[in-house]
């Protein structure tokens, strides 16, 4: 068997080892498992919001945990103070998330570290009001007792059921995100970070697609922050924090820019050591850094780059071992 052949079948069975793992989560392991990977999950999808802006756009946002808050904020305060429907409160969730990144969206017009100051000054702002309007946002206390989302008479009653919905929303936003990246529009923002100077002379209006991607971006944020208010029962400023920006745009880094897997392995590896390892260590942001060291000197397209190139290596050895093969059999005529 050919190295690329074997490489595949590892990628595969990781695939299918992935979706085994996936189902029966909430059956094999206590709840504080199925939380967890709730939360992976999540943040997975959070993740991807920044990829999209960052990878395939070439921008580096710092302000996606501002949309995640919008809408958990959103969310917790229709449902817990006015009773509002789950549906309706989860739309006027990721709208919000939407409209505030539709505000945001003017920091396009910025570029390179003058991009990520103004997206990161925007994040605080939003940091800033859930932690000082405690008449609206609770404060430092946040907004309890969340209840889980319900349709009419169909209402979810566990953690279990929890974990079975946040599941299905990410992969049918997974593959939405999917679709959007290689259509024509996520093609035309694989232009731009190549050059935007090459696209404008195109024709293509640079700025206007790099805000129309912001937004896309802030809207599957939102989508994510839904879940999270919906799953964790609770939204504190925690969720507007720097912290949560600046982790969601090293899940891709770690996993792997510009893959649709890549996000979901870096948030396993840190919302695992976040989860996990800080049990044993009371230095786990230690850790974090090491890790985020190592991949980044040793693996520089993440660790499912890693797997690519090697696979990349292993067809062209195939390749070259078959054309050789062919121009033995071809003398030998």
């Amino acid at each position: 068997m050919s190295m690329a052949r074997a490489l595949r079948m590892f990628g595969t069975i990781a695939l299918v080892l992935a979706g085994v793992i996936l189902l029966i989560t909430p059956y094999a392991g206590n709840p504080f498992w199925t939380g967890l990977m709730a939360q992976i999950l999540i943040f997975g999808l959070l993740a991807l919001s920044v990829d999209l802006l960052m990878r395939h756009t070439g921008l580096f946002p710092m302000c996606n945990g501002a949309f995640f808050a919008v809408a958990a904020y959103t969310v917790a305060m229709l449902e817990v103070n006015y009773g509002v429907a789950s549906p309706f409160a989860a739309l006027a969730g990721i709208a919000s998330a939407g409209v505030t990144g539709m505000v945001f969206g003017v920091s396009v017009r910025a570029s390179g570290v003058y991009f990520i100051l103004v997206t990161l000054a925007l994040g605080q702002l939003v940091w800033g009001v859930s932690v000082q309007w405690t008449w609206l946002t609770g404060g430092d206390n946040g907004i309890t007792n969340v209840p889980y989302p319900s349709l009419g008479d169909m209402r979810i009653g566990s953690l279990t059921q929890m974990y079975y919905f946040v599941a299905f929303v990410v992969i049918f936003f997974t593959l939405l995100y999917r679709q959007v990246i290689r259509s024509p529009f996520g093609l035309s923002l694989n232009g731009i970070r190549d050059s935007e100077s090459r696209m404008t002379a195109l024709g293509f209006n640079v700025t206007v697609r790099k805000y129309v991607a912001f937004v896309i971006s802030s809207l599957f944020a939102g989508v994510a922050g839904v879940l999270y208010a919906y799953t964790v029962q609770f939204v504190s400023p925690a969720a507007s924090s720097l912290l949560i920006s600046v982790e969601a745009a090293l899940m891709p880094i770690l996993g792997g820019p510009g893959t649709v897997f890549g996000a979901f392995i870096g948030a396993v590896i840190i919302i695992g050591i976040r989860n996990v390892v800080s049990g044993f260590l009371s230095g786990w942001p230690i850790v974090m850094g090491l890790v985020f060291i190592i991949v980044v000197l040793f693996a520089p397209k993440g660790i499912l780059g890693i797997f690519n190139d090697l696979l990349r290596r292993s067809d062209r050895r195939d390749q070259a071992a078959d054309a050789a093969r062919k121009d033995v059999r071809e003398a030998e005529q």
